[in-house]
């Protein structure tokens, strides 16, 4: 066991600050290592495959909930940005005519 812990500290350290190369390192190693424990090729390989692909589409989910997160974030900061402008520059009774107008009928 102490070629694997080797292994991982050393694919750890390689990938610092990058969880893609990390993760690919990690499937490949699973490949090799299932070849040396006797799976074929064809089977490492579909492994291999297969955990990539979870992989890409994990990563795609989290990418995009962080996205959608930015987004809002930058909309409540203009927002507030907005209503902080617009009360410097506005009375009350014109910041109420604007809502008012521009409510859906």
């Amino acid at each position: 066991m102490a070629f694997g812990e080797e292994t991982l500290k050393a694919i750890v350290e390689a990938g610092k600050g990058n969880i893609d190369f990390i993760a690919f390192a990690l499937i490949a190693v699973l490949s090799v290592g299932g070849m040396v424990e006797g799976v074929g090729l064809g089977g490492a390989a579909g492994i291999a495959v297969v955990l990539a692909a979870v992989w890409v589409l994990l990563r795609y989910a989290l990418l995009s909930i962080q996205s959608r997160e930015r987004l809002r974030n930058l909309q409540e900061a203009a927002t507030i940005k907005a209503q902080k402008t617009l009360a410097d520059h506005a009375t009350k009774d014109e910041i109420a005519d604007l809502f008012r107008d521009t409510r859906p009928q």
